[in-house]
């Protein structure tokens, strides 16, 4: 089939990208030097956070594997990519089912080489791929495709941005959302590609992914070990686990490190912020104090979801200071200070006595840092769900992807991250339990979604893939920061494998995927031997495939 679009392609008159047509024919463009921008049905540009959203639903960021300050196109780039559709069946293990859809992808052939069979693939994951993992040739893994002469793959996760196998994400819709099928969408694109793009030659992919993605890249290895020949599995919590107050514990700890009167001051404002909470009184003091979004409801009608989805929202934020904490993701991290010191900086300003204020202090810092001053917390838990709950693609993908993670989390990987670990959870309280977590699974998909359906589908992939302590892949490195919340569900040290050449290495100090950004002078000692650590066993996996 022809198809038209429109591409931005360099002329060599003027110096300059400018806006052209381009025919693709079977697949193949007429034409050179383009950045496709397909004009069908897609991703419009990305939006602001809506007030009534938190910055962070069940851990992740509302842009997702973005940044804030990044654009979902072309962030960055400092080469071309090319994109594509590749027609994926909707159901692979079922041939009487003959819808497909199709599966969005970027490639990049500028570091190609003659001769070269290398292929590096970033699999997407719970958001619309940005193209600064394919463009962006500062990117750790981007380096060594330039050292391999490798061609580079990204490819769009199903149920995430243009890739859509149903037109909502009704439950029902989503029924061909599983592990199973994800992991086959990305065999068989390998396989076609090798086919199709590759003239039949049999490739050496190298899988690569961070966080979800990650765990993605390893459970690839144990399912398909033929497909590829290695994978880099950064900051991949693979440890699946339901109540993960596990991440309040490190999160606790990581507070601590960093001074005692930091812990303390949070302990003493998230005690005073459930006092002020049980009364009405109390609750008119935080809607003041925090800029809520809406005023809590009346005694008569309060309920405690209503509480929980407060606390959730303020404790969401000291999980996005702490998760990215000093890493080189963006300004925000690398050069403005978003990370647990200067938290604590806020956290134990003398100047301000009162321990809530210091709290909302620090919401208010990072709303600035976010472009966002004077942003309203949301407080309104049946808003949130009414949002979520919606099937329909909103026209950024943004909403939608946060109800594809929901989902995911609540059939297959769990991670309800509450504060549930007693002790080690004491300067938080025990403001948020699972049940808050299992509430929204079922207000936003049904009744079935109990809690004994998310454990049930948990220990299933812990027994298929191996979890952490028992992973049943091979060729794969598992890099991890101590700073990072999500490190417990990790593969770190202790649970590597040499026989089948799976290997754990810990970042001291770094946080989610530090390894995965571009190199820096002040990069730690220790997030660069575990580069080079990669680097060394990437060089190992290739030589000897």
């Amino acid at each position: 089939m022809n198809v038209f679009q429109s591409a931005l392609c360099f002329d060599k008159k003027i110096g300059k990208l400018k806006l052209s047509p381009v025919y693709v024919i079977m697949g193949l463009k007429v034409g050179a030097f383009c950045l496709l921008v397909l004009l069908v049905a897609g991703i419009a540009a990305r939006v602001p956070r809506p007030s009534h959203i938190p910055r962070h639903v069940w851990g992740r960021p509302f842009h997702g594997l973005l940044s804030p300050l990044e654009d979902a196109t072309n962030s960055q780039c400092d080469t071309t990519y090319e994109e594509g559709n590749f027609t994926q069946p909707l159901d692979h293990f079922n041939s009487s089912i003959t819808d497909t859809w199709q599966q969005y992808y970027q490639y990049n052939t500028n570091y190609a080489t003659p001769g070269s069979n290398i292929v590096f693939f970033m699999l997407g994951g719970e958001s619309p791929i940005g193209a600064k993992w394919i463009c962006r040739s500062d990117y750790a893994y981007l380096q060594w495709a330039k050292k391999y002469g490798a061609t580079v793959f990204q490819v769009e996760h199903r149920y995430f941005g243009r890739s859509r196998p149903k037109p909502t994400q009704t439950t029902e819709n989503l029924k061909w959302f599983t592990p199973e099928q994800i992991l086959a969408d990305f065999d068989a694109f390998i396989n076609a590609m090798n086919k199709d793009f590759f003239n039949g030659k049999q490739m050496k992919w190298v899988l690569f992914g961070g966080s979800y993605p990650g765990s993605l890249t390893a459970w690839m290895r144990a399912a398909y070990p033929n497909s590829s020949i290695a994978g880099i599995s950064s900051s991949s919590a693979v440890g699946l686990f339901v109540d993960y107050y596990g991440y309040a514990t490190n999160m606790q700890k990581n507070y601590k490190k960093q001074s005692a009167a930091c812990g303390s001051s949070i302990e003493a404002g998230f005690k005073k912020i459930q006092t002020l909470s049980l009364s009405e009184a109390g609750r008119k003091q935080l809607q003041t104090i925090f800029n809520t979004c809406t005023d809590f409801p009346d005694s008569d009608s309060i309920s405690p979801r209503d509480l929980q989805y407060f606390y959730s929202n303020v404790f969401g934020e000291f999980q996005g200071i702490n998760q990215y904490s000093g890493d080189n993701r963006d300004p925000l991290t690398a050069t403005w200070g978003l990370g647990v010191p200067k938290a604590c900086d806020y956290l134990t300003d003398s100047s301000v006595t009162d321990e809530v204020q210091r709290v909302a202090n620090v919401i208010n810092w990072v709303n600035g840092l976010y472009g966002e001053p004077n942003a309203c917390l949301p407080n309104n838990y049946t808003d949130y769900i009414v949002t979520y709950s919606d099937p329909k693609y909103d026209a950024s993908g943004d909403i939608a992807s946060g109800r594809s993670w929901t989902f995911q989390c609540c059939s297959y990987l769990g991670y309800f991250q509450t504060t549930d670990g007693g002790r080690d959870n004491g300067i938080w309280g025990s403001l948020i339990p699972v049940d808050f977590y299992v509430d929204q699974c079922i207000d936003m998909f049904g009744p079935e979604f109990k809690l004994d359906f998310t454990y049930a589908q948990v220990d299933k992939y812990l027994e298929k893939f191996g979890g952490a302590k028992h992973y049943k892949g091979t060729n794969v490195v598992f890099p991890n920061g101590s700073l990072d919340p999500w490190f417990s569900l990790g593969l770190i040290d202790g649970y590597q494998n040499e026989t089948n050449n799976v290997f754990a290495t810990t970042i001291d100090g770094g946080a989610h995927c530090s390894d995965m950004y571009p190199a820096r002078p002040q990069d730690s000692a220790s997030l660069t031997a575990a580069r080079k650590l990669i680097a060394d066993k990437l060089d190992y996996f290739i030589n000897n495939a």
